[in-house]
């Protein structure tokens, strides 16, 4: 049986319902461009609103982040500034030792007790590095603007790793040469207390220690290892100084 063939609708309807929408258009199209300039808006509006958001929690987070690094710069300054006096004073005494006089008479007992003592101290510096860690190791130091602050806290803290292994390898210096020779030679246990006078183990002479080359070997050892740190303090207390005067600038702008 041959299907039946659907009926096309008439021209004239198809006509008359585009006429309809065109009539429509003409006389509504101010109410559409309206409701779309609305939704434009609305949309833009929104984006904007979101972005400000964004900024505003991003520079609080820089902010903060610019706190917490300019109380750790300040910490490590004072500390630097403690640790540089202390080590400039284990210097003078270290060359005072080594450029001691022949005359053992002319040598001052209490004097040559504190140099002693003072010598093989080992001021070290350790740096508050808890926030610059915390920016890199979270990808946060993208949070920082400003390229010369960037820089420089990344040379700073390069550099401290530097002066960290210098300070390692003095330290096993002291154990390995300057310790066993000290522990022959000295009382530890009266130089812990600044004990004055003599200050050296019994049938120990100091005649005999002075004009020995290891008592000034010793002593240079000493003196050569803490004028490198001496030097490379000084150097991280500059730079410490102009982070924080950038640090300063971001957070006071004004």
């Amino acid at each position: 049986m041959e299907s039946e063939a659907q009926p096309t609708p008439p021209a004239s309807a198809s006509w008359a319902h585009a006429k309809e929408i065109g009539m429509l258009l003409r006389t509504q199209w101010p109410k559409y461009l309206v409701d779309i300039l609305v939704i434009i808006l609305s949309i833009t509006l929104s984006f904007m609103f979101d972005s400000f958001k964004e900024d505003s929690g991003r520079k609080a987070s820089e902010r903060a982040y610019l706190k917490a690094l300019q109380g750790d710069i300040e910490s490590d300054i004072q500390e630097l500034k403690n640790v540089i006096a202390q080590t400039e004073n284990v210097v003078t005494k270290a060359n005072w030792l080594v450029n001691l006089p022949d005359d053992v008479a002319a040598i001052n007992r209490d004097e040559f007790a504190a140099a002693i003592k003072q010598v093989v101290e080992r001021p070290n510096f350790n740096s508050k590095g808890a926030t610059f860690s915390d920016l890199t190791s979270s990808g946060n130091m993208l949070l920082l603007e400003d390229i010369n602050l960037k820089a420089a806290l990344f040379e700073y803290y390069r550099f401290y790793e530097s002066i960290r292994a210098v300070e390692v390898a003095e330290r096993e210096t002291m154990n390995v040469n300057v310790a066993p020779y000290l522990i022959r030679n000295f009382s530890i246990k009266r130089l812990a207390r600044g004990a004055t006078g003599s200050v050296l183990h019994h049938g120990v002479e100091l005649n005999d220690l002075l004009h020995n080359d290891d008592f000034t070997n010793i002593f240079s050892i000493r003196l050569v290892s803490r004028k490198e740190l001496l030097d490379d303090y000084r150097i991280e207390l500059a730079s410490a100084e102009k982070i924080k005067v950038l640090l300063h600038s971001k957070i006071n702008p004004d």
